[in-house]
């Protein structure tokens, strides 16, 4: 009887130990509404929280019609104070690893936005402005996009 309830009481201990360890993540963007992926799979638009298994890394995705997609790896990163010997179920389940960064936060570039500039800098900048003005005068952009997408062009001509 003894041995039954002691087989009893490690199987269940095994059993909650194998459970995978899960980390609730952020994904925020600017602008927000962007389109995310993980690994490839649509799983929403930012602002969003999503729990992750930490026992491995993930490529998001951040995508948004007008702006440049942005890719970032989501790294299982080993915790500052693990054990320099990990081993079994804990091992397993990603208990000594934690997702970074997090929270994340994309800061999306525009397609408006150079990636260089050529040898007439003032007329290229005065295109790249005029093409924004152009989208705020139509309401495709907020008045808050057209001040975050005026100082990544400026800061692209400085």
């Amino acid at each position: 009887m003894f041995c039954r309830l002691a087989l009893t009481s490690l199987a269940l201990g095994l059993l909650c130990g194998c459970r995978n360890t899960v980390q609730t993540v952020d994904i925020s963007s600017s602008p927000p509404g962007a389109a995310i992926q993980v690994n490839g799979k649509p799983i929403g638009q930012t602002p969003l929280q999503i729990d992750l298994k930490t026992k491995r890394s993930y490529t998001v995705v951040v995508e948004k019609e007008g702006y440049r997609p942005s890719d970032t790896l989501l790294a299982a990163r080993e915790l500052p104070d693990a054990p320099y010997l990990q081993f079994g179920l804990k091992a397993d389940a990603g208990h000594y690893r934690r997702l970074a960064p997090a929270p994340m936060h994309i800061e999306l570039i525009s397609e408006i936005v150079p990636e260089s500039v050529g040898s007439d800098r003032f007329d290229e900048l005065g295109t790249h402005i005029e093409q924004l003005d152009t989208l705020l005068a139509t309401a495709k952009i907020t008045a808050a996009e057209h001040a975050r997408i005026m100082e990544q062009i400026l800061a692209v001509f400085e």
